[in-house]
């Protein structure tokens, strides 16, 4: 094979890998020499170059995504999962700064979904909620992301109406809309809605345009955070959520 062939060759992979990445919130070495057909090694290989040229990041788990910088040179939309690891570092800074349980949240239709969450480390706390799903309407992170949809999009997470636990009929979503509206601070709370006996607190991250892409939410027993807590805790969160979101533009 000519030198000529050997870059086609090398280049080609490059841009099988790039699809990968871009098909998949993460990828790791194996996967890409199973999807290529070649060893680890050169798949390796393959993903190192790609993470030199910044065009790929490796995560703390040792998996590999699509730099977000990438993504934004050529219009794509960054999401959540492609900037975890910076998202988790502000997870411990605010566990660490409240002495609370953080989750990192996300909208799925009309539910919330814990992504990832950092633990307090008091004996008395609330457990790591990662994985688990909840009504969106029920959560303080649920109810401050249903307030960035627009009327339509909020029709459509809820096609044939409000919750029933909601306390509007069927034909009074606009009503229903109108109460996750009333709340008109940057965060939201919830004193024992979500969980009996939790408090849990809540502010949007926001991406580069401005527009409410997940939520950052701070949980613990309400004994320990009660009304007068709250004020003090949401601004903490935005100190810690405004340095995320600068480190997430330039990254």
């Amino acid at each position: 094979m000519s030198n000529s062939e050997g870059r086609r060759t090398s280049s080609e992979s490059v841009l099988q890998v790039l699809w990968l990445l871009h098909r998949q919130p993460d990828v790791g070495v194996s996967d890409v020499a199973a999807a290529l057909g070649v060893g680890q090694s050169t798949a390796h290989r393959l993903l190192s170059a790609l993470v030199n040229e910044q065009m790929a990041v490796q995560t703390r788990q040792r998996r590999y995504q699509i730099s977000p910088g990438y993504l934004r040179q050529f219009g794509g939309r960054v999401s959540v999962e492609h900037q975890a690891d910076t998202i988790h570092s502000a997870l411990e800074l605010l566990a660490e700064l409240t002495g609370e349980t953080t989750h990192l949240m996300v909208l799925k239709y009309n539910n919330i979904q814990c992504l990832d969450s950092v633990e307090s480390k008091q004996d008395l706390r609330v457990s790591s909620r990662k994985g688990n799903i909840w009504p969106a309407h029920r959560t303080a992170s649920g109810r401050l992301l249903l307030r960035a949809l627009s009327a339509e999009a909020f029709e459509r997470a809820y096609p044939d109406g409000p919750p029933e636990d909601s306390g509007f009929g069927r034909d009074q979503l606009a009503e229903f809309r109108q109460s996750i509206l009333q709340w008109r601070e940057d965060y939201a709370f919830t004193l024992g809605g979500g969980e009996t006996g939790i408090t849990g607190i809540a502010m949007a991250i926001k991406d580069d345009r401005g527009r409410p892409m997940a939520a950052m939410a701070v949980n613990g027993p309400s004994v320990r955070i009660g009304r007068p807590q709250v004020t003090g805790i949401a601004t903490t969160m935005r100190g810690v959520i405004d340095d995320l979101e600068a480190r997430l533009r330039a990254s």
